[in-house]
């Protein structure tokens, strides 16, 4: 039971790390079409699970990083 319990937290972690690589690629590959995105990726550092929250926290320093140089704020503006 205990077996079964530890791979299912295990797949867990793997689908929240698989899906803040999704979400933050998608900002990287088009932020202005997936800016909406942010908020998401942002929902996500608020997880149980401190390395998934230093994992989002990363991936939203990786993204701001790359947009915020080249962004025009005028879309949102």
């Amino acid at each position: 039971e205990s077996v079964k319990r530890e791979l299912s937290e295990e797949e867990i972690f793997e689908k929240k790390k698989t899906k803040l690589a999704e979400v933050g690629t998608s900002l990287l590959v088009d932020p202005e079409k997936n800016i909406s995105s942010l908020k998401e990726l942002l929902g996500m550092c608020n997880d149980d699970n401190k390395t998934i929250v230093k994992l989002g926290l990363l991936s939203l320093l990786a993204v701001f990083k790359d947009i915020i140089p080249g962004y025009d704020f005028s879309a949102i503006l």
